[in-house]
């Protein structure tokens, strides 16, 4: 092995060290909270998906509705 395999290795060995120290001193999340937050995301999802849904339905219909008047009025 040579002197530069040998650095890589070790390079590699301290960061994984490094990443595992770092990793110690995160705070997860609770199940509680977990539970929590995905209740938010996914209600958020459903109002905001549900609202666009209807402005949607709206601009359409109007656009529709555009669309009927001018072919009425051109003929």
């Amino acid at each position: 092995m040579t002197a530069v395999t040998r650095s890589k290795k070790q390079k590699k060995v301290g960061l994984l060290k490094e990443v595992q120290s770092e990793l110690k001193k995160v705070k997860w999340t609770s199940k509680e909270e977990l539970k929590g937050f995905t209740k938010i995301v996914i209600g958020s999802t459903l109002f905001f998906g549900i609202g666009i849904y209807f402005i949607d339905s709206s601009i359409q219909g109007v656009l529709h509705t555009i669309s009927e008047l001018v072919k009425r009025m051109i003929g």
